[in-house]
């Protein structure tokens, strides 16, 4: 009865405990007011039924409606409470961590980004959640912490999921595939076989800048292949250490910044504010993430927010600084170094992190290019050989079927033609 009764008021709606009580109401009348009920008096009953405050609270005394928000606010900020429902699960400092102080009379509770899918896991439990999906596609899907997974997953009923990332790009630090695919498919669909494909080619980033970045990619995500572009040219300039890091940064922005080019820079958040005061000193206009570009033709963004923008051209600060930004530091450094696409500039006045050949590389002259890897990959020429003989085919198709277009249009004329005949 009471797993019936979990929401009384949802059950009056849906009928079941009008239906019990109508039941036994009916049991008690005499034969000649079964009669009159089966002729009005069921409506009569409900009515009064669902317009009686008593029914309301009898059924919230049997089993109270329980609010998921006010549910984990109450967890959160009882540390009594929290130490009782994860004894075995959690230790006294992940409990200290979760722990919020009640908040003072008159204040808010402090609500973060992470409480939102165990908000929605409490009314999960709570109140159930609407599968309402067949198919669901998850994009930049490597940065799904496990419980954005289950959030994903009781919304998906059949279970069918395409899911799309990099692993080399994993930035949340609670991402489920910071090392394998399977981890997050253990929360997306447990037990379910799962297909994987790699994708070996990239058109969006020039190959001189890919292959740059890749062993940034290999220290981020170590045994995870990188894609080859299929893009040739791009240009990188490794700036030489500055003594003036502001100077440098001008003047790297003088020979890309074009009204009509995207120019994004890129900077390690612990550095934002004062790239943020070299731009305005140089009087550059520039917009800054997250708030929208607007006529600005210069865009200033955090590293850990620069994931799924594009410029056509890319200046990173001090790439060092956003390698020590934290442990997924060069995830966030290979994400900056691949936002351009068509030149990618350092800018710097401390040594480049050692992925990039620092402290002991050798040191490149002020903007000069990198030149990308040599010698011609045959897995990308065939694949492009590929690509052309399907576009030929594509073409000779659309050739066909505009002939094909015209012989119908001349037959069609010659069918008008003989049917004015017939009626003149």
């Amino acid at each position: 009865m009471r797993r019936h009764l979990m929401d009384g008021r949802r059950q009056m709606e849906t009928g079941w405990v009008e239906d019990r009580l109508w039941t036994a109401y009916v049991s008690k009348l005499s034969a000649w007011d079964r009669v009159y009920s089966k002729d009005g008096g069921r409506r009569d009953f409900a009515l009064a039924l669902r317009g009686d405050r008593r029914v309301a609270a009898t059924l919230d005394r049997a089993a109270p409606t329980l609010d998921p928000v006010a549910l984990v606010r109450a967890l959160l900020s009882d540390s009594a409470h929290l130490e009782q429902c994860s004894t075995g699960l959690l230790d006294v400092a992940q409990r200290e961590l979760l722990h919020r102080r009640p908040p003072r009379r008159g204040r808010r509770f402090v609500w973060s980004e992470a409480d939102l899918p165990l908000i929605d896991e409490a009314t999960a439990h709570c109140r159930g959640v609407d599968a309402a999906y067949e198919h669901v596609v998850i994009d930049e899907a490597q940065d799904l912490s496990p419980m954005q997974a289950r959030m994903i997953a009781r919304r998906c009923q059949s279970g069918s999921l395409t899911v799309l990332g990099d692993v080399a790009q994993v930035t949340h630090p609670a991402a489920a595939a910071r090392s394998a695919w399977a981890e997050l498919l253990a929360h997306l669909a447990p037990g379910a076989d799962a297909a994987y494909e790699t994708l070996g080619t990239t058109y969006r980033v020039p190959a001189a800048i890919l292959d740059y970045a890749r062993p940034v990619a290999a220290a981020a995500a170590p045994g995870f292949a990188v894609p080859r572009s299929i893009r040739d040219g791009g240009e990188v300039a490794v700036g030489m250490r500055a003594a003036d890091l502001a100077a440098a940064l001008t003047e790297a922005l003088g020979a890309v910044e074009d009204e009509d080019r995207l120019v994004g820079v890129v900077t390690a958040r612990s550095d934002l504010a004062g790239v943020r005061g070299m731009l305005t000193d140089a009087g550059v206009a520039f917009a800054e993430a997250p708030s929208p570009m607007g006529g600005a033709s210069v865009y200033l963004v955090p590293a850990d927010l620069a994931k799924g923008l594009e410029f056509d051209h890319t200046v990173v600060v001090e790439p060092r600084a956003i390698v020590e930004e934290g442990d997924r530091g060069h995830a966030l450094l290979f994400v900056a170094l691949t936002r351009s696409t068509q030149e990618l500039v350092i800018v710097r006045a401390r040594e480049l992190p050692e992925v990039l050949g620092g402290p002991a590389g050798e040191e490149a002259p002020l903007w000069a290019p990198v030149d990308p890897v040599e010698g011609p990959n045959e897995a990308l020429v065939a694949e492009l050989a590929l690509l052309r003989t399907a576009n030929e085919r594509l073409e000779e198709e659309l050739v066909g079927l505009r002939h094909n277009r015209a012989d119908v249009h001349r037959q069609l004329h010659d069918v008008v033609a003989t049917l004015q005949g017939i009626s003149c």
